[in-house]
């Protein structure tokens, strides 16, 4: 029997006293709230490692869950731990006794075995985890993957097959497998088939590239170009929500070599359906759970809006099958629907530029994608910042140096190895480029851009063979595609073939009459027309030009093709300056409070107006472009700060200052046009008078090999011809003067009636410096 003492201590009958302890302390120290609340602060810091490890190491989710669960566990038992402690601290500092002996599962209760109890837990899940990520990278049980099992190999290429849409809206099935592809294009360890090597595939199988992807095409384009596997998958409707499956398939024999699904409530939850569904097939194929996690989920790479991604979604397909204009409509109606879709602006931007319309536009659209940048994932983040460098700041250096980090990823992107060479190409190091359009077409063989662009390079090299090759091997892989047949002309241009640029430029139109090539080929056949003095035929090909742009929406580039040839007609037809009250007459009817004031052609109608004589008309245009575009947008590949610098350049001719002409024009002798200020500062050298300089810039311009010369010739060439024998007479070289006339006189034998004066002058002046020669 115990009894109590007068300081409240217990002590059994015929023992000495217990040694004080501050049981007080303990008591308050094991209060429940207190136990919580430190127990609270400690799970913190124990998650907060846990989420670390899970991100850093690349472990499963269900690990961090695992902990919570414990922790979850733990706070009761820790609770309960503290309140029996409390009870035997204030039994020993009040000195009551206690009615009913510990016994049971109370005896257990205590800080000891409590940790220890902890502890042991989150050892066990170490355990568990290790295992499982053991498994899964030896290929063991069910948690092996694809790549540890042999199935698939790391970089293994697959087909993305179109989806089956079993809902009735077959929109959706085309939003699901757009939505799918962009999620799956962040793979580290898959790599989808570009669409560029889909169509060439297609075109060997004699199908048309259209042709919709259904699971037996895609695996028997696999089975033909020797590709490891095939991801096909449905929509199904369920209720008011959606059932989302994909399987990834082996081509020869469509077995499911794995199969996944996940749903969503409604509509609006399907991207991050689309989202899980690719990350389970991911993780399963093999790639690390933390390269998995570290991609953007799909909602942020694309858009959380479903009708902006369909839009989107027909967009590209539209754009495959040829129509631009269609799909540059698409995507404003995509943008529309969700203003920080930034693949969607890229996507626009790029296309606007492709066609050659609305620079303005596709300033504004390269800068709203730039600055959602953020948005995109990572390969597609760093082309949206190169080419945002390259079009919009002219950082040709900063935009090469985006790329590069594009392919330290990726060293087959098809984006950033054209591009690059594109970059070279703005920077004239055509050698370079020329070396990274050939691992583009080594890489894609039916690549569009690849192939055209290799062909400019070599243009701008002057390698004759190199075209030739570059040439032959475009006509071969894509014989019928108009840029092959475009590449063709512009190489007959260059070599001074105009009758054979000619035939190409009517078959163009022939065989693709969509407006987007037709009115490419009206523009070749008006400049060919022109260039030979042919100026009625060059303006009713370029009127056709014009109407086809009105047709269109485009009135901004009906005026400036207007003025072009308004230009032609003044310089080249020698003072029909009726043109000038038509072209103003439409000038007064397009400057409305609804145009953007970017979009004007200012400096096209800058022009017009020097090539009148009207200095000041010129200059107000001038001015104008100066207050209403940005200098920040003028520098770059869409901007016009070139341009201007020869339209400064040319007013100071007009002006009488030479000097400064010759400097701004030799200033704007950059980019990747290699002729594009060679008239001009010739003629400035030619008023110095430096004639040996205007000689050698003359001949420069009238004997380099360029893909550029359409946007040229037309104005420049025969004048320059022309006066490249005029030179040659003054300096006393009869036979230079008398080749420079020649081919002035053969280029314009076919002239209209009007202009066959000068022609007639010129064999006058052949004939007499052949007399002053002698016999030959």
């Amino acid at each position: 029997e115990a009894m109590l003492t007068p300081t409240g201590g217990i002590t059994p009958t015929g023992t000495a006293p217990v040694p004080a302890v501050d049981y007080e302390a303990l008591a308050r120290q094991a209060h429940p709230l207190r136990v919580a609340a430190l127990f609270g602060v400690a799970s913190l810091a124990v998650l907060a490692l846990v989420y670390a490890a899970v991100m850093l190491i690349g472990l499963p989710d269900w690990v961090f869950l695992g902990a919570v669960a414990l922790l979850a566990i733990g706070l009761p038992i820790m609770v309960l731990t503290g309140h029996h402690e409390r009870q035997r601290a204030l039994v020993r500092t009040t000195g009551a006794v206690l009615r009913t002996p510990p016994s049971g599962l109370q005896r257990h209760f205590t800080w000891r075995k409590a940790l220890l109890g902890g502890g042991l837990a989150f050892a066990g899940l170490t355990v568990v985890a290790g295992s499982y990520m053991g498994m899964r990278v030896l290929g063991i049980g069910p948690v092996g993957t694809l790549v540890a099992t042999g199935v698939l190999d790391e970089g293994s290429r697959i087909i993305l097959a179109d989806f089956s849409d079993r809902t009735g809206d077959s929109a959706l099935a085309t939003t699901f497998t757009e939505a799918f592809r962009v999620d799956l294009s962040q793979s580290r360890i898959l790599r989808l088939l570009p669409a560029a090597e889909l169509r060439g595939a297609l075109q060997r199988m004699q199908r048309d590239p259209g042709t919709p992807l259904t699971p037996d095409l895609a695996r028997e384009v696999a089975v033909r170009e020797g590709i490891t596997a095939v991801v096909a998958g449905d929509i199904n409707a369920a209720g008011g929500g959606f059932v989302l499956s994909t399987q990834l398939l082996d081509p020869e024999s469509g077995n499911v070599i794995a199969a996944f699904r996940e749903t969503a409530a409604d509509s609006t939850a399907i991207i991050r359906a689309i989202d899980r569904l690719s990350k389970e097939l991911r993780g399963r194929a093999g790639e690390s759970l933390k390269s998995i996690r570290a991609a953007r989920p799909l909602f942020r790479v694309t858009t959380a809006s479903l009708p902006a991604l369909r839009k989107y979604s027909q967009a590209q397909r539209t754009f495959q099958e040829g129509n631009t204009s269609a799909a540059i409509e698409l995507l404003r109606e995509a943008v529309a629907l969700d203003t920080t879709f930034a693949e969607a602006y890229r996507r626009l931007a790029t296309h606007l530029g492709n066609a050659g319309i609305q620079p303005s536009a596709q300033l504004k659209a390269m800068t709203k994608a730039y600055k959602h940048r953020d948005r995109l994932p990572e390969t597609e983040r760093h082309i949206v910042i190169a080419t945002y460098l390259m079009d919009v700041t002219g950082d040709y250096h900063g935009a090469l140096e985006a790329y590069s980090r594009v392919l330290e990823i990726d060293s087959t992107h098809p984006v950033a190895v054209n591009n690059s060479g594109v970059a070279y190409s703005l920077l004239r190091d055509d050698d370079r480029a020329a070396q990274f359009y050939e691992r583009q077409i080594r890489l894609y063989p039916r690549g569009v851009l690849g192939n055209s662009n290799l062909v400019e390079a070599q243009l701008n090299q002057g390698a004759l063979d190199g075209v030739r090759s570059a040439l032959e091997n475009f006509r071969r892989v894509l014989p019928d595609h108009p840029l092959a047949r475009r590449a063709e002309l512009l190489v007959a241009w260059a070599l001074g073939r105009h009758d054979s640029a000619e035939a190409i430029a009517r078959t163009i139109r022939e065989r693709h009459p969509d407006p987007g090539n037709a009115g490419v080929a009206l523009s070749h056949l008006s400049g060919l027309a022109a260039v030979r003095g042919r100026l009625r035929e060059a303006n009713e090909h370029g009127l056709a030009r014009v109407r086809l742009f009105e047709n269109r929406g485009l009135p901004n580039e009906a005026l400036r093709y207007r003025v072009l040839l308004a230009r032609r007609e003044l310089e080249v037809g020698g003072g029909a300056r009726e043109v000038l009250a038509e072209v103003e007459e439409q000038l007064s009817r397009s400057s409305g409070d609804e145009v953007d004031p970017l979009d004007p052609p200012y400096l096209d109608i800058a022009m017009l107006y020097l090539s009148t004589g009207r200095m000041d008309r010129a200059r107000v245009w001038v001015d104008a472009y100066e207050r209403n575009v940005p200098a920040e947008w003028r520098r770059g590949r869409a901007g016009s700060e070139l341009q201007h610098l020869r339209a400064l350049g040319s007013i100071a001719l007009a002006d009488g200052r030479v000097q400064d002409a010759i400097r701004l024009l030799r200033q704007s002798d950059q980019g990747e046009c290699v002729i594009c200020a060679l008239p001009q500062l010739a003629q400035a050298y030619d008023a110095a008078p430096e004639p040996d300089s205007a000689i050698a810039i003359y001949e420069r311009y009238v004997g380099t090999l360029s893909p550029d010369r359409p946007a040229v010739d037309p104005l420049e060439l025969p004048p320059a011809l022309k006066r490249l024998g005029e030179l040659y007479a003054q300096r006393g070289d009869r036979e230079k003067a008398i080749e420079y006339y020649n081919r002035f006189v053969e280029l314009w034998k076919g002239a209209d009636p009007e202009l066959q004066p000068p022609v007639r002058d010129v064999k006058q002046r052949m004939a007499r410096l052949v007399g002053e020669g002698g016999p030959r």
